[in-house]
């Protein structure tokens, strides 16, 4: 059974947070093993999500260059087989470019990205590391992969002929090995629409 490990801020009442779930709730109904890290406090939807079984992490962090975070993150992330991030924290996205975890993705949501001062600088770094770490980028919608594109140093990911798919991201967010131009099925190809993949996958 694959294992997924999903970080977000915190898991309070929003629409995010609420798609979160959703995609949890479908993971398991899909045979997929998923693992919630939360960098805040759990909230709401945290709750139930724990109340489905899953195992939830509370990280604590004090601000984002904040690298205390970096050891129980990386113990919990090194028993999963994909870690998903759905926010940016450029501490955790460096730490797992120098783990043994074999796929990664983040995913953007909302538009533009307008932040000034100390959190523009730290949206610039995790653009950095996104294009430098994650095998996939993604987008809740078109407008929203084209800013996360535009945001972050995706130069090293293509749109195309992937060696590795995020199969079925709206649902399972299992990574599956594919030959470079084969085709999927209706879903994945859908699902691509959506995604930025590396040409090949990290080792």
């Amino acid at each position: 059974m694959r294992k997924v490990l999903h970080v977000t801020y915190d898991m309070g009442i929003g629409g995010a947070e609420r798609a979160l779930y959703q995609l949890i709730r479908g993971q398991i109904e899909a045979k997929v093993s998923p693992s919630l890290i939360l960098l805040a406090r759990s909230g709401y939807y945290g709750k139930q999500v724990a109340a489905l079984g899953v195992p939830v992490h509370e990280l604590d962090q004090r601000n984002a260059f904040d690298f205390a975070i970096t050891r129980p993150f990386t113990e919990v992330a090194s028993l999963h087989d994909c870690v998903h991030f759905h926010t940016q924290t450029p501490v955790l996205m460096r730490a797992i470019g120098h783990s043994a975890v074999t796929a990664s993705a983040y995913t953007h949501r909302g538009g533009e990205i307008r932040a000034y001062g100390k959190r523009r600088f730290m949206h610039y770094i995790a653009g950095k590391l996104i294009g430098k770490y994650m095998d996939a980028v993604s987008g809740n919608t078109r407008h929203a992969l084209n800013c996360a594109i535009e945001s972050t140093d995706c130069r090293m990911l293509k749109p195309s002929s992937p060696t590795m798919e995020l199969t079925s991201p709206c649902r399972t967010c299992s990574f599956k090995e594919r030959g470079a131009g084969e085709s999927g099925g209706k879903q994945s190809v859908k699902c691509m629409a959506n995604w930025y993949y590396r040409k090949s996958a990290r080792t």
